[in-house]
């Protein structure tokens, strides 16, 4: 996937805001106020001197909210019925699990971000509204990618969950010649197993 391409599907997807829903917060009038909140309540999670310290795992009603949503984005890019905000929900979990993956949390093997980045590379990016669908070769590898994060939503610690999140979208806001690919973050990942 190339990295205009993925910093295209990210913008689209935006206000789908992970950080906010993992958080329960809701966003109150404009994306610019909900990536500031973000940006406040990451800080606050990963500060053990605020409430949300004492939160170890992600509450049932936002693990199932963010599996939901997830699968939803899959159905609907199934159908004709898919835009590009469902494709940038996707990519963006591809790369926050992909995080969360390499800190050490979740069943699998590195090569299922593999198969799921070049199974959704496969089609260009649509305009914002037009009518998107995945190819049939894409959907079982996004479906075991979409199984993994269910995993680890259940498995692993919140404050891991928010540290993979974060480090997703500190890679989409870096320039584009530091932004790594998935194909770059598996070969790094790689590397770092066979020197360990």
């Amino acid at each position: 996937m190339s990295p205009s391409f993925e910093r295209s599907v990210w913008q689209r997807g935006r206000q789908l805001d992970l950080y906010l829903q993992l958080l329960g917060h809701r966003s109150r009038s404009s994306l610019g106020h909900a990536v500031r909140l973000s940006a406040r309540y990451i800080h606050m999670a990963l500060d053990r001197n605020t409430p949300w310290a004492n939160v170890t795992w992600l509450p049932t009603s936002k693990l199932i909210d963010l599996s939901l949503r997830n699968h939803l984005c899959l159905a609907a890019l199934r159908s004709e019925h898919g835009k590009a905000v469902h494709m940038g929900m996707i990519v963006k979990t591809m790369f926050s699990s992909f995080f969360i993956f390499d800190a050490g949390f979740g069943k699998g093997d590195v090569s299922i971000f593999l198969a799921a980045d070049e199974s959704l590379s496969q089609r260009e990016m649509p305009k914002l509204d037009s009518p998107w669908s995945l190819c049939s070769s894409a959907i079982a590898p996004t479906a075991r990618l979409l199984a993994l994060y269910d995993e680890q939503l259940q498995t692993t610690p919140l404050r891991d969950l928010v540290e993979g999140h974060q480090r997703a979208i500190e890679n989409f806001a870096a320039p584009p010649q530091w932004r790594l690919s998935i194909q770059a973050l598996v070969q790094r990942y790689r590397k770092k197993q066979r020197v360990g």
